[in-house]
């Protein structure tokens, strides 16, 4: 018999949470740019740098397209 409150209470008490590829090399680039020399950046700051990277690499590859 299954009991659906059951179910619902073990998946958001034993969740695992799944990232792709994707999400490890944002990680990965927020390490790179959050250092030692840099540890002091606001959130809004790491977050620019990290969008202007992630657009410059998306037009390095719409070049390479075309």
């Amino acid at each position: 018999m299954e009991r659906p409150g059951l179910r619902d209470l073990a998946r958001n008490t034993f969740h695992v949470m799944v990232i792709g590829a994707a999400g490890e090399l944002v990680f990965t680039m927020a390490g790179y740019v959050v250092n030692g020399r840099r540890a002091n950046l606001k959130s809004s700051s790491v977050n620019d740098t990290l969008f202007f990277d992630s657009a410059l690499k998306a037009e390095k590859e719409a070049v390479k397209v075309h």
